[in-house]
């Protein structure tokens, strides 16, 4: 008989139960509270084997830690570490060396403690929080905390400490769409094989409901709203994560609407400057004669109209935290050199004063513009371009990553169904254009055009029809470029571009422009030629691609034959 899988939930929280237990019935709190002997035995042997038997069971934890109250372990100096143990799963469950270095600010304004300790307390029940990241693992987590308090007689109910027990929350996704998969999977074989009964073979074929593109999207990754699962995202983030570890100056380089400010939010929140603020300054949008002030501050009566006690600049008002310098290519020559000054002293001198103001920041500089062309060309200072070249990194364009491309659009579908409270879906045709459309503007564009076509449209459907003109436009002038410029080969010395077969050619011996749907197939020829000039395998392209064997095998037949 089948047996119904526990919930990951409740397999979670009976872990807790059996450690909960074995703690309130076997430790002896009168003796903890004085012989601390008996605590370094306790955290030494007995407690570190049942955290890590418990946890062993489940592979979706990152770590489990049992913390003991401070009032539990009055003769702990204030000096000195908390009482209690940590084990981290870093692949093979080996423990951590004990460390609970964090507890000796055992106060409600520790962000680490807020909430799985001081909150379960207060509500003296266990339960999950909602995904935050973890500081000391550099990852996101949800965290199930539950208090546990004395079960022997002589010490019944007296609160012992927290058991808290922390899930990779990119683990979870992965493992709760994996499940979704596994569930549908037979639906949607069932659904195919109707269609194939009545001669439809291909009516599932070409679209995105398919098992694979399921199991494709299983393995994507969404951290604070960042959905990918193309490798050179991939990158990206990898390369941020090891910025954030730094106090490395950092410069981001992309084109508009690839999400510069996002990048610089990841690597601010991940950073030891994380507590401080991130002041986001726009340097095109400052006037030129108030870029000084904006930047350095001024002091007591600097000019006319400053204000009484003088104003911080935004390098003070960054001061223990982080500074993106946004678009900073078109910051004026002469604010290059003072800037470069306050990069490397780390101070600041306000307008009308002549000390200069000790501070301390992180550095991320943005831009869309190419710094070492201008540079060279004597348009950006060469020493500023290198102090802030330190760890450059590249967010590729939206249309250099298509992978990701499916994935955005349905996060942003759903985030517009949830803000909305209105269910609506993604026609087919309107799917497969959004895929192949070119994105000049990139994430924002898209972003931003999902949320119009929700909030204009009347059908639960979205079609085709419900793009605006320009869009429309823009997708068959960049797609009739793109594709033309993408099939221009040599013929005796002549070049040859893609013509329209349907239509006659034009007095002039001109094609007229080709369909939409032309184009659609164009794109999809030169894909997989490209793919089978590669690979050479029908397996290997419906592998990378996301579709069947059969499916591969077709497309490559119907554009390679006579070849």
């Amino acid at each position: 008989m089948f047996k119904e899988e526990v919930p990951f939930g409740i397999r979670v929280s009976n872990i807790a139960k059996r450690i909960n237990k074995a703690l309130s019935t076997d430790v002896d709190m009168l003796r903890i509270k004085e012989d601390r002997h008996y605590i370094y035995e306790l955290q030494g042997d007995w407690l570190k084997s049942l955290l890590y038997e418990s946890a062993k069971s489940e592979m979706l934890i990152a770590q489990i830690y049992f913390q003991f109250t401070p009032e539990a372990t009055p003769q702990l100096g204030p000096d000195e570490l908390g009482a209690g143990v940590c084990i981290e799963n870093v692949g093979k469950w080996e423990i951590c060396e004990h460390n609970m270095s964090y507890i000796r600010d055992f106060t409600q304004e520790n962000s680490f403690l807020k909430w799985w300790y001081f909150e379960s307390i207060r509500v003296k029940e266990g339960g999950f929080t909602r995904a935050y990241f973890d500081p000391y693992l550099h990852k996101e987590v949800i965290t199930y905390s539950v208090p546990v308090y004395s079960a022997r007689k002589d010490t019944k109910c007296l609160l012992m400490g927290v058991l808290g027990i922390d899930i990779d929350y990119s683990d979870f996704k992965l493992e709760m769409n994996r499940k979704l998969v596994e569930t549908i999977k037979g639906d949607i074989e069932s659904v195919k094989k109707n269609f194939e009964l009545v001669g439809e073979r291909e009516a599932l074929a070409n679209q995105f409901i398919n098992v694979n593109t399921f199991e494709i999207i299983s393995k994507e990754k969404i951290i604070n709203e960042l959905v990918t699962k193309s490798p050179e995202m991939e990158r990206v983030m990898a390369l941020a994560m090891k910025a954030a570890q730094s106090d490395a100056n950092v410069l981001l380089q992309g084109e508009t609407g690839v999400g510069k400010d996002f990048w610089a939010n990841f690597i601010h929140s991940r950073s030891s400057f994380y507590r401080g603020r991130l002041v986001n300054v726009n340097c095109c949008a400052l006037p030129e004669s108030l870029a000084e002030s904006e930047f350095f501050g001024y002091g007591k009566g600097a000019f006319t109209g400053a204000k009484g006690d003088g104003k911080a600049g935004y390098f003070e008002a960054a001061n223990g935290g982080t500074i993106l310098l946004n678009e900073i290519g078109d910051l004026p020559m002469h604010m290059q050199a003072k800037l470069l000054n306050v990069i490397q002293e780390k101070s600041v001198i306000r307008v009308g004063e002549t000390v200069p103001r000790k501070i301390n920041f992180r550095l991320i500089a943005a831009t869309n513009k190419d710094l070492s062309k201008l540079a060279s060309e004597e348009k950006f200072r060469e020493d500023l371009y290198y102090r802030l070249n330190v760890v450059p990194i590249h967010i590729p364009p939206l249309r250099d990553r298509k992978d990701d491309i499916f994935s955005l659009i349905h996060f942003f579908l759903a985030r517009n169904i949830e803000k909305y409270q209105e269910s609506k879906q993604l026609s087919v045709e309107l799917l497969t254009t959004l895929i192949n459309y070119s994105w000049p503007g990139n994430i924002r564009e898209l972003e931003n055009l999902m949320e119009r076509l929700f909030v204009t449209s009347n059908s639960s459907v979205l079609g085709e029809e419900d793009l605006p003109d320009n869009v429309l436009r823009n997708i068959a002038e960049l797609q009739t470029e793109y594709i033309s410029t993408q099939h221009q080969t040599e013929d005796n010395g002549s070049e040859q571009q893609i013509k329209n077969p349907n239509s006659p050619p034009n007095e002039d011996g001109t094609f007229q422009k080709p369909t939409l749907k032309e184009l659609l197939e164009a794109e999809e020829k030169r894909i997989i030629l490209e793919k089978y000039h590669d690979l050479r395998s029908s397996y290997k392209i419906a592998k990378e691609l996301g579709i069947s064997q059969s499916q591969a095998y077709q497309k490559i037949k119907k554009y390679t034959s006579g070849n």
